[in-house]
């Protein structure tokens, strides 16, 4: 099982947090309330998705560059990191916002006098994209 460390998504989070970010569209910035009530989130993962999702088309464009230019393996060991980690908290009991929230806090990076806000919005802005795309949380049955 690949996981990820807090390197790999330093990588990710740093290009994001160094840069001023895209201006949000409508598209971008809605929650997807369908997959947001099959995984039980309520009003504290919809506040942090809707922060998240302004910024996921960096992410989607970052992941792309990397992919393309440095690691075609990159973007889905990002994925299996998180989806690792989503996994481990599912079987410790945490469901809808706390797990939410537990899974922002790994995205976030360690807790401590270095992380920045930019590191924790950047970590946000990843998970969010993650989730837009359907790689982390359960999705919506056809």
């Amino acid at each position: 099982m690949t996981t990820i460390t807090q390197a790999e998504l330093d990588v990710v989070c740093k290009h994001i947090a160094k840069h001023d970010g895209i201006p949000s569209t409508g598209l971008t910035a809605v929650p997807p309330e369908e997959k947001m009530a099959h995984n039980g989130l309520g009003s504290l993962a919809r506040k942090r998705l809707t922060i998240g999702l302004a910024q996921s088309g960096m992410v989607a464009d970052y992941l792309k560059k990397i992919a393309a230019n440095v690691d075609p393996n990159f973007p889905a060991e990002l994925r299996a990191g998180f989806v690792a980690e989503y996994e481990s908290l599912l079987e410790a009991g945490l469901r809808g916002d706390a797990l939410f929230v537990a899974l922002s806090n790994f995205a976030g990076g360690e807790d401590g006098p270095n992380t920045t806000f930019s590191r924790q919005a950047a970590g946000l802005a990843v998970l969010a994209h993650l989730f837009q795309v359907c790689d982390v949380f359960e999705e919506v049955p056809a």
